[in-house]
Protein backbone atom coordinates (compact mmCIF):
# COMPACT_ATOMS: atom_id res chain seq x y z
CA UNK A 1 0.00 0.00 0.00
CA UNK A 2 2.53 2.58 1.23
CA UNK A 3 4.88 1.82 -2.64
CA UNK A 4 1.11 2.38 -4.18
CA UNK A 5 1.29 5.81 -2.26
CA UNK A 6 4.84 6.88 -3.30
CA UNK A 7 4.08 5.78 -7.11
CA UNK A 8 1.31 8.25 -7.41
CA UNK A 9 2.87 11.11 -5.85
CA UNK A 10 5.60 10.44 -7.92
CA UNK A 11 3.49 10.16 -10.68
CA UNK A 12 1.53 13.42 -9.71
CA UNK A 13 5.09 15.34 -9.65
CA UNK A 14 6.12 14.17 -13.25
CA UNK A 15 2.88 15.31 -14.06
CA UNK A 16 2.79 19.40 -12.88
CA UNK A 17 6.36 19.45 -14.03
CA UNK A 18 5.64 18.31 -17.54
CA UNK A 19 2.32 20.84 -17.09
CA UNK A 20 4.59 23.51 -16.37
CA UNK A 21 7.12 22.60 -19.21
CA UNK A 22 4.39 23.37 -21.92
CA UNK A 23 3.13 26.59 -20.23
CA UNK A 24 6.40 27.65 -19.99
CA UNK A 25 7.01 26.78 -23.83
CA UNK A 26 4.05 28.36 -24.76
CA UNK A 27 4.39 31.76 -23.23
CA UNK A 28 7.84 31.84 -24.96
CA UNK A 29 5.88 31.10 -28.37
CA UNK A 30 4.50 35.02 -28.33
CA UNK A 31 0.76 35.05 -28.06
CA UNK A 32 -0.89 37.83 -30.68
CA UNK A 33 -0.83 41.06 -28.73
CA UNK A 34 -4.83 41.18 -27.76
CA UNK A 35 -4.58 37.98 -25.53
CA UNK A 36 -1.52 39.00 -24.36
CA UNK A 37 -2.51 40.55 -20.82
CA UNK A 38 -4.97 37.68 -20.66
CA UNK A 39 -2.72 35.24 -21.58
CA UNK A 40 0.37 35.67 -18.73
CA UNK A 41 -2.53 36.20 -15.73
CA UNK A 42 -3.53 32.97 -16.65
CA UNK A 43 -0.58 31.31 -16.69
CA UNK A 44 0.49 32.93 -13.50
CA UNK A 45 -2.72 31.27 -11.85
CA UNK A 46 -1.90 27.95 -13.04
CA UNK A 47 1.83 27.96 -12.00
CA UNK A 48 0.33 28.83 -8.60
CA UNK A 49 -1.83 26.63 -8.42
CA UNK A 50 0.88 23.78 -9.90
CA UNK A 51 3.04 24.59 -7.20
CA UNK A 52 0.64 24.27 -4.82
CA UNK A 53 -0.69 20.79 -5.54
CA UNK A 54 3.43 19.73 -5.65
CA UNK A 55 4.07 21.51 -2.66
CA UNK A 56 1.02 19.44 -1.83
CA UNK A 57 2.29 16.54 -3.24
CA UNK A 58 5.96 17.03 -1.70
CA UNK A 59 4.01 16.94 2.36
CA UNK A 60 2.55 13.76 1.13
CA UNK A 61 5.82 12.55 -0.31
CA UNK A 62 7.16 13.10 3.05
CA UNK A 63 4.65 11.76 5.05
CA UNK A 64 4.41 8.96 2.96
CA UNK A 65 8.51 8.30 3.58
CA UNK A 66 7.76 8.87 7.05
CA UNK A 67 4.99 6.15 7.35
CA UNK A 68 7.18 3.93 4.98
CA UNK A 69 10.03 4.01 7.73
CA UNK A 70 7.77 3.77 10.49
CA UNK A 71 6.08 0.53 9.07
CA UNK A 72 9.35 -0.63 8.51
CA UNK A 73 10.64 0.06 11.80
CA UNK A 74 7.46 -1.77 12.92
CA UNK A 75 7.95 -4.55 10.87
CA UNK A 76 11.47 -4.97 12.01
CA UNK A 77 10.35 -4.73 15.27
CA UNK A 78 7.32 -7.73 14.92
CA UNK A 79 9.76 -9.99 12.79
CA UNK A 80 12.64 -9.55 15.77
CA UNK A 81 9.29 -10.77 18.34
CA UNK A 82 8.58 -13.35 15.63
CA UNK A 83 11.94 -14.47 16.14
CA UNK A 84 11.52 -14.65 19.80
CA UNK A 85 8.45 -16.32 19.66
CA UNK A 86 9.55 -18.77 17.09
CA UNK A 87 12.66 -19.24 19.31
CA UNK A 88 10.55 -19.88 22.43
CA UNK A 89 8.24 -22.07 20.88
CA UNK A 90 11.02 -23.96 19.62
CA UNK A 91 12.07 -24.23 22.67
CA UNK A 92 8.99 -25.09 24.45
CA UNK A 93 8.47 -28.18 21.40
CA UNK A 94 12.14 -29.25 22.55
CA UNK A 95 11.03 -29.29 26.36
CA UNK A 96 7.95 -30.77 25.50
CA UNK A 97 9.85 -33.78 23.55
CA UNK A 98 12.01 -34.30 26.55
CA UNK A 99 9.22 -34.42 29.31
CA UNK A 100 7.37 -36.36 26.34
CA UNK A 101 10.21 -39.20 27.05
CA UNK A 102 10.93 -38.69 30.87
CA UNK A 103 6.51 -39.34 30.63
CA UNK A 104 7.09 -42.64 28.69
CA UNK A 105 9.73 -43.78 31.18
CA UNK A 106 8.04 -42.85 34.45
CA UNK A 107 5.02 -44.94 32.25
CA UNK A 108 7.01 -47.85 32.50
CA UNK A 109 8.42 -47.49 35.88
CA UNK A 110 5.21 -47.48 36.95
CA UNK A 111 4.05 -50.27 35.45
CA UNK A 112 6.91 -52.72 36.18
CA UNK A 113 6.29 -51.08 39.66
CA UNK A 114 2.15 -52.57 39.43
CA UNK A 115 3.49 -55.68 37.95
CA UNK A 116 5.72 -56.10 41.03
CA UNK A 117 2.99 -54.89 43.43
CA UNK A 118 1.19 -57.29 41.67
CA UNK A 119 3.31 -60.43 42.05
CA UNK A 120 3.80 -58.99 46.15
CA UNK A 121 0.31 -59.06 46.78
CA UNK A 122 0.14 -62.30 45.60
CA UNK A 123 2.70 -63.73 47.46
CA UNK A 124 1.24 -61.89 50.29
CA UNK A 125 -2.02 -64.02 49.59
CA UNK A 126 0.28 -66.92 49.33
CA UNK A 127 2.10 -66.43 52.59
CA UNK A 128 -1.25 -65.33 54.37
CA UNK A 129 -2.47 -68.72 53.36
CA UNK A 130 0.23 -70.70 54.64
CA UNK A 131 0.38 -68.23 57.89
CA UNK A 132 -3.44 -69.37 58.76
CA UNK A 133 -2.51 -73.31 58.19
CA UNK A 134 0.22 -72.57 60.45
CA UNK A 135 -1.86 -70.96 63.12
CA UNK A 136 -4.14 -74.02 62.71
CA UNK A 137 -0.87 -76.17 63.21
CA UNK A 138 -0.17 -73.96 66.20
CA UNK A 139 -3.32 -73.96 67.62
CA UNK A 140 -3.88 -77.53 67.31
CA UNK A 141 -0.06 -77.85 69.11
CA UNK A 142 -1.33 -75.80 71.52
CA UNK A 143 -4.16 -77.95 72.81
CA UNK A 144 -2.35 -80.92 72.69
CA UNK A 145 0.59 -79.58 74.60
CA UNK A 146 -2.41 -77.78 77.19
CA UNK A 147 -3.32 -81.60 77.31
CA UNK A 148 -0.45 -82.96 78.10
CA UNK A 149 0.35 -80.38 80.77
CA UNK A 150 -2.97 -80.94 82.54
CA UNK A 151 -1.94 -84.52 82.11
CA UNK A 152 1.41 -83.96 83.85
CA UNK A 153 0.29 -82.02 85.88
CA UNK A 154 -2.35 -84.29 87.36
CA UNK A 155 0.27 -87.17 87.26
CA UNK A 156 2.73 -85.12 89.37
CA UNK A 157 0.71 -83.43 91.67
CA UNK A 158 1.69 -83.56 95.41
CA UNK A 159 -0.02 -86.64 96.91
CA UNK A 160 -2.83 -85.78 99.51
CA UNK A 161 -1.40 -88.41 101.86
CA UNK A 162 -3.17 -89.95 104.31
CA UNK A 163 -2.17 -92.31 107.46
CA UNK A 164 -4.05 -96.00 106.45
CA UNK A 165 -4.53 -99.88 108.11
CA UNK A 166 -4.41 -100.93 105.24
CA UNK A 167 -1.39 -103.41 103.74
CA UNK A 168 0.44 -102.07 100.80
CA UNK A 169 1.26 -103.82 98.15
CA UNK A 170 4.68 -102.74 96.08
CA UNK A 171 4.33 -102.38 92.59
CA UNK A 172 7.80 -100.74 90.09
CA UNK A 173 6.91 -98.87 86.84
CA UNK A 174 10.01 -99.02 85.18
CA UNK A 175 9.55 -97.45 81.03
CA UNK A 176 6.54 -99.45 79.64
CA UNK A 177 6.23 -102.32 81.89
CA UNK A 178 4.57 -102.96 85.37
CA UNK A 179 6.78 -105.29 87.91
CA UNK A 180 5.31 -106.62 90.97
CA UNK A 181 7.99 -106.90 93.89
CA UNK A 182 6.01 -109.66 95.60
CA UNK A 183 4.16 -112.89 94.76
CA UNK A 184 0.76 -112.96 95.76
CA UNK A 185 -0.71 -116.07 97.65
CA UNK A 186 -4.22 -116.37 96.39
CA UNK A 187 -5.53 -117.91 99.43
CA UNK A 188 -4.55 -115.99 102.29
CA UNK A 189 -4.55 -112.73 99.90
CA UNK A 190 -0.69 -112.67 101.66
CA UNK A 191 3.01 -112.32 99.75
CA UNK A 192 6.03 -112.54 101.19
CA UNK A 193 8.39 -114.03 98.58
CA UNK A 194 9.84 -111.74 95.53
CA UNK A 195 8.08 -111.87 92.67
CA UNK A 196 9.82 -113.31 89.46
CA UNK A 197 9.91 -110.27 87.94
CA UNK A 198 12.27 -108.48 89.91
CA UNK A 199 15.51 -109.17 91.89
CA UNK A 200 15.99 -108.64 95.77
CA UNK A 201 18.79 -108.19 97.87
CA UNK A 202 19.26 -106.85 101.42
CA UNK A 203 20.55 -103.63 102.27
CA UNK A 204 20.92 -102.78 105.95
CA UNK A 205 17.71 -102.77 107.52
CA UNK A 206 15.79 -102.85 104.21
CA UNK A 207 15.81 -105.19 100.59
CA UNK A 208 16.43 -104.04 97.54
CA UNK A 209 14.31 -104.46 94.45
CA UNK A 210 15.30 -104.23 91.16
CA UNK A 211 13.32 -104.83 87.85
CA UNK A 212 14.82 -107.28 85.63
CA UNK A 213 15.02 -106.24 81.97
CA UNK A 214 12.07 -107.49 79.67
CA UNK A 215 10.29 -109.64 82.28
CA UNK A 216 7.73 -106.92 83.40
CA UNK A 217 4.26 -106.91 81.91
CA UNK A 218 3.78 -103.84 79.20
CA UNK A 219 1.13 -101.86 79.39
CA UNK A 220 -1.34 -101.41 76.94
CA UNK A 221 -4.82 -101.77 76.15
CA UNK A 222 -6.31 -104.66 78.56
CA UNK A 223 -4.10 -104.93 80.51
CA UNK A 224 -6.28 -105.48 83.50
CA UNK A 225 -7.69 -108.51 81.96
CA UNK A 226 -4.33 -110.83 82.13
CA UNK A 227 -0.77 -110.76 83.57
CA UNK A 228 0.55 -109.49 86.39
CA UNK A 229 -1.88 -106.37 86.64
CA UNK A 230 -5.22 -108.86 86.47
CA UNK A 231 -3.66 -110.44 89.44
CA UNK A 232 -3.26 -107.26 91.61
CA UNK A 233 -6.72 -105.91 91.14
CA UNK A 234 -8.52 -109.69 91.27
CA UNK A 235 -6.17 -110.97 94.17
CA UNK A 236 -6.27 -107.79 96.36
CA UNK A 237 -8.76 -106.41 98.41
CA UNK A 238 -9.29 -102.42 98.18
CA UNK A 239 -11.12 -102.51 101.49
CA UNK A 240 -7.73 -104.30 103.04
CA UNK A 241 -5.06 -103.74 100.95
CA UNK A 242 -3.53 -100.25 99.16
CA UNK A 243 -1.15 -99.92 96.12
CA UNK A 244 1.84 -98.17 96.39
CA UNK A 245 3.89 -97.39 93.31
CA UNK A 246 7.88 -96.86 92.53
CA UNK A 247 8.01 -94.87 89.82
CA UNK A 248 10.76 -93.93 87.40
CA UNK A 249 11.43 -90.55 85.50
CA UNK A 250 10.64 -92.84 81.96
CA UNK A 251 7.07 -94.23 82.94
CA UNK A 252 4.89 -91.24 84.52
CA UNK A 253 2.38 -92.37 81.80
CA UNK A 254 2.23 -95.92 82.41
CA UNK A 255 1.63 -94.55 86.21
CA UNK A 256 -1.12 -92.60 84.65
CA UNK A 257 -2.90 -95.44 82.71
CA UNK A 258 -2.67 -98.17 86.16
CA UNK A 259 -3.79 -95.50 88.73
CA UNK A 260 -6.91 -94.71 86.46
CA UNK A 261 -7.89 -98.88 86.87
CA UNK A 262 -7.14 -98.62 90.47
CA UNK A 263 -8.96 -96.11 91.23
CA UNK A 264 -11.70 -97.37 88.83
CA UNK A 265 -12.19 -100.43 91.58
CA UNK A 266 -11.75 -98.38 94.56
CA UNK A 267 -8.28 -99.00 95.41
CA UNK A 268 -6.41 -96.55 97.29
CA UNK A 269 -2.63 -95.79 95.90
CA UNK A 270 0.56 -94.36 96.62
CA UNK A 271 3.72 -93.49 95.00
CA UNK A 272 7.22 -92.54 95.22
CA UNK A 273 9.71 -91.31 92.44
CA UNK A 274 12.90 -93.37 92.01
CA UNK A 275 16.24 -92.07 90.14
CA UNK A 276 16.87 -93.54 86.91
CA UNK A 277 19.33 -96.76 87.60
CA UNK A 278 18.57 -96.62 91.16
CA UNK A 279 16.90 -100.13 92.85
CA UNK A 280 14.12 -99.51 95.50
CA UNK A 281 14.30 -99.37 98.78
CA UNK A 282 12.11 -100.68 101.68
CA UNK A 283 12.83 -100.41 104.99
CA UNK A 284 11.30 -101.81 108.29
CA UNK A 285 10.93 -97.92 109.49
CA UNK A 286 8.38 -97.04 106.75
CA UNK A 287 4.88 -95.73 107.57
CA UNK A 288 1.89 -96.82 105.51
CA UNK A 289 0.20 -93.89 103.94
CA UNK A 290 -2.01 -93.71 100.94
CA UNK A 291 -4.36 -91.12 98.70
Amino acid sequence: MMLDTVTNAFGGVMFIALLLAVVSRQAGAGPRPADKANTIELSELDVEQLRQKVLSLERRLEESQMLERALREEDAESAARSRIALAKYAGIISERRTVGKEVAELSRAVQVLRETISKTKESARQLTKELESSREDIDGLMKEIDGLQKTHRAQLRLPQLRDTTRTPFWVILKGDRLYPCFRIDRSSRTWKEPHGSVSMSVKGVGWEYEAKPGAGQVIESGIEEAGYFQEIITILDPARHTVHFAVYPDSFGTFGVVRDHLVKRGFRYNWDPIKQDHPVTLTLTWSAQDQ
